[in-house]
């Protein structure tokens, strides 16, 4: 019985250590003076789908491609601006600030899809396998190495699963004109 109530506990505070703290970090709407401040964040006009739903706080996470580099720079937000915002670089650490008329692309965080995101890349490492290990079977057995077209053709769909379902797992967001990147209040 002891160890049970052992057991629950673990679990709970495993549960509590494991969540998310980083919304706490939003500024609150309501400051102390018991005037309403207005939340900025970035969001992508027009967008469909998924895009909707995008929404970029301060002190929030963003990858994204400026026109005319091929580089993505993936960092944090630390302050919004009316037309830039200030982004600190994961890598080298270093604040700089981003006019949002310069971005050419927004890549989105993960977006969880049910057995396709957590998937994609086992049914196409298992596509391979498949192949790589009937062969070696074959050589194993001093059989002539032969490849049946039903092998290659399930070994095929099993890849091409894989590649299709990664864009799905991380989309990305061209910006032009009409999709813009713009900021918003809440």
């Amino acid at each position: 019985m002891r160890f049970l109530l052992v057991l629950l506990l673990s679990l709970m505070s495993w549960s509590v250590l494991s969540q998310n703290t980083r919304l706490g970090r939003i500024r609150k709407v309501i400051d102390s003076t018991g005037k309403y401040t207005p939340i900025k964040y970035l969001a992508i006009e027009h967008a469909r789908g998924y895009g909707q739903k995008l929404r970029f706080f301060e002190e929030s996470d963003i990858s994204f491609q400026l026109i005319g580099k091929n580089i993505r720079f993936t960092g944090r937000i630390e302050q919004i601006a009316d037309s830039t915002f200030f982004f600190t670089d994961e890598d080298s650490h270093i604040t700089s600030e981003i006019a949002l008329k310069d971005i050419d692309m927004i890549f989105s965080p993960y977006r969880h899809i049910p057995f396709v995101s957590k998937g994609a890349g086992t049914i196409a490492a298992g596509g391979v396998m498949f192949s790589v290990i009937d062969v070696l079977n074959q050589v194993q057995r001093n059989q002539p190495v032969k490849l049946s077209p039903g092998l290659l053709a399930f070994s095929g769909v099993c890849i091409g699963i894989g590649l299709i379902a990664k864009p799905l797992s991380y989309p990305k967001y061209k910006i032009s004109q009409k999709r813009r990147l713009v900021v918003r209040f809440m």
